[in-house]
């Protein structure tokens, strides 16, 4: 199968492909079995970049491998600010989330009771904890947050 396409939706191929590899293997230390499939297919593409006109877009060669060119969080790279925004996104909600599981088990006595709740009531507790989460870190950031290590007294602000 051949597929046609124009240099800028080459480009966007690229872009789209780096953020996935940013999703796939930056938090890796260790090359994973289910995302190294995928690098066969990426150098291939990486590997188009003079025949499609944008050498500029790739370093490297065919025998020790092609990478993008541009850093993905370099200042003024779009497609790192959007996966900055997205991994904000995310970290914020996730935090709300296991903060009001956790608040909710404690509350309750165990995860167990919690699922014992029948689950409108759940689901609205869950949310009024999350809701009131949501506004006190939108307001205050990591600053409404003390980890306790240990036995050591929580940290006094300045």
């Amino acid at each position: 199968m051949k597929v046609n396409i124009s240099q800028d939706e080459y480009r966007q191929l690229l872009d789209v492909f780096q953020i996935a590899d940013w999703v796939m293997r930056a938090h890796r230390t260790e090359e994973d079995p289910r995302t190294a499939r995928y690098q066969p297919l990426q150098q291939r593409l990486l590997g188009l970049a003079p025949e499609m006109g944008c050498p500029d877009l790739v370093t490297g060669d065919a025998e020790q491998g092609f990478d993008y060119a541009d850093e993905l969080f370099a200042d003024g790279n779009e497609l790192g600010e959007l996966v900055e925004e997205y991994d904000d996104e995310v970290f914020w909600g996730d935090l709300v989330n296991r903060l009001a599981h956790r608040d909710l088990a404690r509350r309750c006595g165990s995860w167990e009771a919690v699922m014992d709740m029948a689950a409108e009531e759940r689901l609205r507790q869950l949310h009024d904890l999350v809701d009131r989460y949501d506004d006190v870190l939108a307001t205050q950031g990591l600053d409404a947050l003390e980890v306790q290590l240990d036995n050591e007294a929580p940290a006094q602000s300045p």
